[in-house]
């Protein structure tokens, strides 16, 4: 960056306006980052200009379409163009991104973007540029630094330029314009499509500049330093905590030509030139012995020895940036000898420039070496750091990072920095990286989306100042898995049929969603809920019925990331009985030995399965008879004895082949009613044999007359009698089947009575 003298005067007058912050208050923007800037080409300015459009331009609400080709000429006050004389022209692309004016200058051309006004300056045509920082930094690294550069060098000078840029603004505001294109300012020389690195460090860099306790510093640079940085206050006047002496091992870059040697004469020449002495005044000698030094090396004094026009002998003394514009030399860096025999001085230094904040060379050494931009940026201006004017995604929020398909997903987007006028925001949304669809912008910084299909899903969020002229100042992107609806595959139950006091387990089975499931279930008889659980992990229920009858159990589930109140359902079924007793005993009334006797049970409640019996008989507490379980209720034994005797009744439901009910019961079998001491007995014994079975005739209704232990006629009439009527032989003689015959008949009229 070269300055003239008054150009540096004018940086002074800002220096001292600065208020350096000690410590940070709040991020640091600029909004007039986002403005277009007006640069003045000043080294374009003529009395005449031929333009070119490459992309249609309005003018004055007409359309001037691309390739066509106009003059403008000056003429008095007045511009001519296309025939007609204006106080100025105005150009504005219908396209900024793609369109470009081309200057012709005399033998210069150049290609510009952006808007143009032409007015007349100082009696020339003077077209005014008006476009993005971003786009005319393109324009100035390239004139700065050689597009064969090391990127990070490109990308550090890049940063030191939008820096500058921003630290002039409205330098050349009287002439209606910010900075000029000349050295004067910085070197712009419009679109140049072959300066790739150029463009590519540029855009790399998009928006960042460098920052000194969130103050925006003044970005100075030079050729080389030869070695050591300077202070700002050892080349001008005002001090900045940023730019101070320290020695620079990546630069170390001699003069070319290493020495440059003036006579006497010519330095007599030179400083009237230079205006260090009057036209009338005459050099007589710089005195070497003078010469101080700040830290640096660099020369901080020199005095000049002259005559004036009377002949007096006076010295001024240069100071400061004087010690090396004065003489013409390249910098202040130098030693300085002096030849009698040839009346010369010779100086003999390193460096190009003041020396001040970034060496191009030291900072093409040390991105060679592998430092980055901000390793550069960092060593020339002690203590900065570089930071970015865009706005920032701060952070970009999702309500759930898992969701079940179908369901929203709200983003919100959180951002900060910027001119402070606000955002837009675009979202596209991806399922395993395919686009499902994208916004347009809107200041909107919430989207709402749907995911429809099972997968990883990206929320790219896009943001922008609202005064940004990029497709996007900042891009963040979220990720949302998206799992398929939860379903209940099956109800695994314990037992679908069971007693009052059992335990019923439920346990479902469910696929999809995250597989973190939430349960809840309501149980329901008779169409009441009569119990109902609330959303737990737990996805094995238990219940103990207390009633019997019909039940269902309503299984609801939900995955835990689900907004649903349930997204599924299913229910089962079981029955529940009362356990079965038994009821009532029933034995043959009366009982006989050597008699059938029917011993029966009654029940209540049980299953729908049916139940199974098993009898046990003693007698004399001695067990006789032991059946096996069956689905009889009732068992049929003949007694060899009579007296008391004792069952013992188990019952077992089918439905859990338990045993649940055990009864005993005692039941007394009789001695057989007619007994006889011998048989047979027939026509005319006499005895208590014979009393047996005229007291059995009698009872059974025949006539036998006087029971007297006399078998005669009535009692052999008697047998006769019965013999035919249980269809046996009429013998009338009383044998072993008479005699049964008498018994069965004797008990079944018992039993009947």
């Amino acid at each position: 960056m070269k300055r003239v003298l008054s150009v540096f005067m004018s940086f002074i007058l800002i220096f001292t306006s600065l208020n350096i912050i000690p410590y940070k208050t709040k991020a640091y923007t600029n909004p007039s980052y986002f403005n277009k800037i007006r640069i003045g080409l000043k080294s374009m300015a003529n009395t005449s200009l031929n333009i070119t459009l490459n992309g249609d331009y309005l003018f004055n609400n007409e359309v001037l379409t691309s390739g066509s080709t106009y003059s403008l000429t000056l003429n008095g006050t007045k511009i001519i163009f296309r025939g007609q004389a204006y106080d100025e022209i105005n150009l504005f692309p219908l396209n900024y991104d793609s369109a470009l004016l081309t200057i012709q200058s005399g033998t210069t051309i150049n290609k510009y973007q952006g808007d143009f006004k032409f007015k007349i300056i100082e009696n020339k045509i003077f077209p005014i540029n008006s476009l993005y920082i971003e786009d005319y930094l393109k324009g100035v690294v390239g004139f700065e630094m050689s597009d064969y550069f090391p990127i990070e060098a490109l990308k550090a000078q890049a940063v030191a330029a939008r820096n500058y840029t921003l630290t002039n603004l409205n330098l050349y505001k009287n002439l209606g314009f910010d900075l000029n294109d000349t050295i004067e300012c910085q070197v712009y020389g419009g679109y140049n499509d072959k300066l790739k690195n150029v463009i590519r460090a540029v855009d790399e860099t998009r928006g960042q500049v460098q920052l000194y306790n969130e103050t925006l510093v003044q970005a100075f640079y030079s050729a080389s330093n030869g070695g050591y940085t300077e202070a700002t206050e050892n080349v001008w006047s005002t001090a900045l905590p940023y730019c101070v002496i320290k020695q620079d091992t990546f630069d170390n870059e001699a003069w070319k030509p290493e020495t440059i040697t003036y006579t006497s004469s010519q330095l007599n020449t030179l400083l009237k030139q230079r205006a260090v002495i009057s036209q009338t005044d005459t050099f007589i000698k710089l005195d070497i012995n003078s010469i101080t030094r700040y830290p640096s090396g660099r020369v901080a004094s020199i005095d000049v020895i002259y005559k004036d026009i009377s002949g007096a002998i006076k010295k001024i003394t240069l100071t400061k940036s004087r010690t090396r514009t004065a003489f013409s030399v390249p910098s202040s860096l130098y030693t300085l000898t002096y030849n009698s025999a040839t009346d010369s001085y010779s100086f003999t230094g390193k460096g190009n420039g003041h020396g001040v904040g970034l060496s191009q060379i030291g900072a093409k050494n040390r991105a060679s070496a592998g430092q980055t931009f901000k390793d550069i940026l960092a060593f020339y201006y002690h203590g900065s750091y570089t930071t970015s004017l865009l706005p920032k995604i701060t952070e970009i929020i999702t309500d759930r990072s898992k969701v079940i398909i179908n369901q929203p997903v709200n983003v919100t987007v959180i951002s900060s920095g910027g001119s402070n006028t606000g955002y837009l925001y675009k979202y596209e949304i991806y399922n395993e990286n395919n686009l499902i669809y994208s916004t347009d912008y809107s200041d909107n910084n919430t989207h709402i989306f749907t995911p429809n299909y099972v997968g990883e899903y990206t929320i790219k969020a896009y943001m922008k100042d609202k005064l940004s002229n990029s497709n996007y100042d900042d891009v963040k992107e979220a990720k949302v898995m998206v799992y398929p609806n939860v379903l209940i595959d099956s109800i695994n139950i314990n037992k679908t049929k069971l007693f009052t006091q059992d335990e019923v387990i439920i346990t479902p089975e469910t696929t999809g969603g995250t597989g973190n499931y939430l349960y809840s279930y309501k149980i329901i008889k008779d169409q009441n809920i009569i119990s109902e659980t609330q959303y737990s992990t737990d996805n094995k229920f238990k219940f103990t019925p207390n009633e019997k009858g019909e039940y269902r159990i309503l299984v609801n589930v939900k995955d835990i990331e689900s907004i649903n109140e349930v997204d599924n359902s299913q229910e089962v079924t079981f029955v529940v009985f009362n356990r079965p007793y038994i009821n009532k005993f029933d034995v043959t009334s009366p009982a006989f030995e050597k008699r059938n006797v029917d011993l029966k049970v009654t029940t209540n409640e049980g299953s729908d399965l049916g139940l199974k019996y098993k009898f046990e008989i003693f007698k004399e507490n001695a067990l006789i008879i032991q059946s096996d379980f069956m689905n009889n209720n009732s068992i049929s034994f003949i007694p060899q004895q009579f007296g008391e005797y004792k069952a013992k009744v188990y019952i077992l439901d089918n439905l859990t082949e338990n045993i649940e009910d055990v009864k005993e019961f005692s039941f007394t079998v009789n001695e057989e009613p007619v007994k006889v001491s011998k048989l047979p007995i027939y026509w005319g014994m006499r005895g208590n044999d014979v009393v047996q079975i005229q007291s059995a005739l009698t009872f059974l209704g025949y006539n036998i007359g006087t029971i007297d232990g006399i078998f005669g006629s009535k009692t052999y009439n008697g047998v006769v009698s019965f013999q035919k009527s249980v269809g046996l032989n009429a013998t009338g003689t009383v044998d072993a089947a008479t005699l049964k015959a008498l018994n069965d008949a004797y008990i079944e009229k018992l039993s009947k009575k």
